[in-house]
């Protein structure tokens, strides 16, 4: 059975739209060639809590969380990276451990770029130190953007935004609709959108009722994604406050 409708362009959200992911600015071929790759499987730290680096990471793919755990172990996110940006630069550039980790949730390709080797190629190459400049005010946004709508904005919308946000991030065409080639779990969307797993299953339970997005061979597709930014708009509060 088809998706139906095809996929339109995507849908101007407006106040009611955050974005999950930031896109680096590109990197220059000098930091890939120095860096030595290594894998990382779901949950395993690259980079420690508080604690001294020897080297950051140049993420080809994969997905990474910057994140601190509070006293009872709950999971606080504060950057989402899936491909082709540095983490741990900062702390090599001010010789100090960053407050929080950085954690693998799938598993991810990274190349290990040596404290020394990063920052003698940062003092001399002009087009890095111009990259590292960016790439940490992007970040500086993200974060931002990451937050803004958290604390006042229903699960439901939270969890319309991942979706969409992954639908336009990985999705590809398929049968009329949008097929996000994403291993998309329900505790990734918890992690994401501040919310227990349970929550989140009924909202998906309700998505999938609704007909606003479908489960397909262990992926989810959106059968339509004009329709399912006007229902998350519909479930912003700011929306809701206006009637």
């Amino acid at each position: 059975m088809g998706f139906g409708q095809a996929q339109g362009e995507r849908g101007i959200m407006g106040t009611h739209f955050s974005s999950l992911f930031f896109d680096s600015p590109p990197v220059p071929r000098s930091i890939r060639a120095i860096g030595e790759e290594k894998e990382f499987p779901p949950g395993s730290m690259l980079v420690e809590n508080n604690a001294p680096i020897e080297g950051c990471y140049y993420i080809v793919e994969g997905l990474v969380f910057a994140v601190d755990f509070t006293r009872n172990g709950e999971k606080v996110l504060g950057l989402v990276i899936d491909r082709d940006a540095l983490v741990g630069e900062t702390s090599l550039l001010l010789d100090m451990p960053f407050p929080m980790g950085f954690q693998a949730q799938i598993k991810t390709r990274a190349l290990f770029i040596p404290k020394a080797d990063f920052l003698d190629l940062f003092h001399r190459d002009k087009e890095l130190s111009q990259y590292v400049a960016l790439l940490v005010a992007r970040k500086m946004f993200a974060v931002k953007g990451f937050y803004s709508n958290l604390g006042k904005e229903p699960v439901v919308w939270r969890v319309c935004n991942i979706i969409l946000e992954f639908s336009h991030r990985y999705g590809k065409d398929f049968e009329g609709g949008t097929l996000i080639a994403f291993p998309l779990s329900h505790q990734l969307i918890a992690d994401f959108a501040n919310a227990n797993r349970v929550t989140v299953t009924k909202c998906m339970q309700s998505l999938t009722k609704k007909g606003l997005v479908r489960r397909i061979n262990n992926v989810y597709g959106v059968p339509d994604v004009p329709r399912l930014e006007a229902y998350t708009k519909t479930q912003a509060s700011s929306y809701r406050n206006t009637l």
